[in-house]
């Protein structure tokens, strides 16, 4: 064989099993099933820290991944949940945080136009009773439609993720 075409191919069987390594780690990170090794020297490069009481201060350590064949490999992807809650780039936990707010604004707001409304002196009577009740429905319907719309955007996004790994 030439050595031209042994050095190119084993540079691309390089860059594959640096990929395939890549993958098998990022799925043993996902399914929880790595080691994590004490750092005596934290200039090393550390993946965390907490405080140990006995050491009094901090520990740092790293996570080290088993190894494992490409059959074991095959045999976890069955075993491999993506999970909804790692990334939510698309705005959807501040959207979730302000329907929340709003919700809750809405709800303080009626117990408050109802307390006015039961006031014999305050004059308001019905017309605030149904207004708070339009408030707090208001409230209700703009929460609903953000949670739908977000669940559209996850269920959007895991369906991208699934094409593009394929």
């Amino acid at each position: 064989m030439d050595i031209k075409v042994m050095e190119f191919l084993q540079q691309k069987q390089a860059v594959e099993y640096a990929a395939l390594l890549e993958e098998k780690q990022a799925l043993l990170k996902r399914l929880k099933l790595r080691y994590k090794v004490v750092v005596e020297n934290p200039t090393e490069g550390y993946d965390g820290y907490s405080y140990d009481a006995a050491k009094d201060g901090n520990v740092y350590y790293k996570f080290v991944y088993p190894e494992i064949s490409n059959e074991e490999y095959k045999a976890l992807l069955k075993y491999d949940i993506p999970d909804e809650d790692e990334e939510e780039g698309n705005g959807e936990s501040g959207l979730n945080a302000i329907a929340t707010i709003a919700l809750v604004i809405s709800v303080l707001g009626c117990i408050v136009c109802f307390i006015v409304a039961l006031d014999p002196y305050s004059g308001m009577g019905w017309p605030l009773i149904v207004s708070s009740v339009a408030v707090l429905l208001a409230g209700l319907v703009q929460f609903w439609a953000v949670k739908v719309f977000t669940n559209i955007s996850r269920k959007a996004t895991a369906i991208y993720k699934s094409l593009q790994k394929k």
